[in-house]
């Protein structure tokens, strides 16, 4: 009788902090689900970690640690100058997590060490990923983000009383990345003095900049923004934006508390369900389609493949 060949998992998480939300028990039933007793876990945060005080490596350690009897090892990419001795490293790790931070530079960090592959070999080999929040998103098919002006004057305001060389460099920076038919607008924008003018202003609802990066495309032809309507760059407006620029891409919102797990067998991907839930009842795993949306609830499927 043939011999069914084992399975392996990538989960992305919508939380950027282990256990956000008071959702531990999400984690938890995630390294139950994939059943390995004391695995051996490397934690990869997509941001430099500030030692000495509590942060997602910290957090996630408190959390995660008692159920393996392994230590798990902290990567800190941004230190790493031996690519051998770092995929050496990861190799002997059962579950490896990429955690939250900023896409940009990390994924730069991937592709130009070429980590990309050795991920995909890492994972054919039977290995487990998880991401959370800009790990969940490099783990699918394309990083894609529509910002809106929104974002560009609340950051502003939160300027305002900062002194003259901060908001210099931040008006210069997202002046040189303003679309051109809206410079001298945006200009006149940053001329205003109180916050309640400057976020009412009718460039907020305009979109600035559109971004759109090549991920580690493991989740075939999905996208996905995590803290799904509890962060200014993560809501319906957003998700509609990129639908609309790109819809050749399936779009989800994923909230904090909230993962889908995606189930492989053969490096094929066979089934992606809901685990775990936000506090917030209304707060759902929510697809953007072209004309309207769908919401999954706590072990509801998700046809990808």
């Amino acid at each position: 009788m043939p011999v069914k060949s084992k399975k392996n998992y990538i989960i992305q998480f919508g939380s950027g902090k282990p256990g956000e939300m008071g959702t531990g028990g999400t984690e938890l039933e995630v390294f139950d689900l994939i059943g390995l007793k004391n695995p051996k876990i490397g934690f990869a945060p997509f941001h430099h970690i500030l030692h000495h005080q509590v942060n997602d490596w910290s957090l996630f350690l408190d959390l995660v640690q008692p159920i393996t009897k392994k230590k798990i090892e902290l990567f800190e990419f941004h230190k790493e100058k031996d690519m051998k001795s770092l995929k050496k490293r990861i190799s002997s790790c059962d579950i490896f997590i990429l955690g939250s931070g900023i896409c940009e530079p990390y994924l730069e960090f991937i592709f130009s060490n070429r980590l990309d592959k050795f991920f995909t070999d890492y994972f054919r080999s039977g290995k487990h990923l998880i991401g959370y929040s800009a790990g969940s998103i490099s783990l699918s098919s394309r990083y894609i983000h529509v910002a809106f002006f929104r974002e560009v004057l609340i950051h502003w305001t939160m300027l305002l009383k900062a002194d003259e060389a901060q908001k210099k460099q931040f008006r210069d920076g997202v002046l040189e990345e303003c679309p051109s038919e809206y410079k001298e607008q945006l200009k006149k924008v940053f001329e205003l003095t109180e916050p309640n003018k400057i976020l009412a202003h009718p460039i907020a609802n305009v979109e600035f900049q559109t971004i759109s990066m090549k991920t580690l495309e493991f989740i075939p032809n999905m996208v996905m923004l995590p803290h799904f309507n509890e962060a200014i760059h993560a809501t319906e407006e957003h998700l509609k934006a990129s639908v609309k620029r790109y819809s050749r891409y399936r779009h989800f919102g994923v909230p904090n508390g909230a993962a889908i797990f995606h189930t492989f067998q053969e490096a094929k991907l066979i089934q992606s369900e809901i685990v775990g839930s936000n506090p917030n009842p209304k707060l759902l795993v929510t697809e953007f389609l072209k004309k309207d949306s769908r919401s999954y609830k706590v072990g509801e499927k998700i046809e990808l493949n």
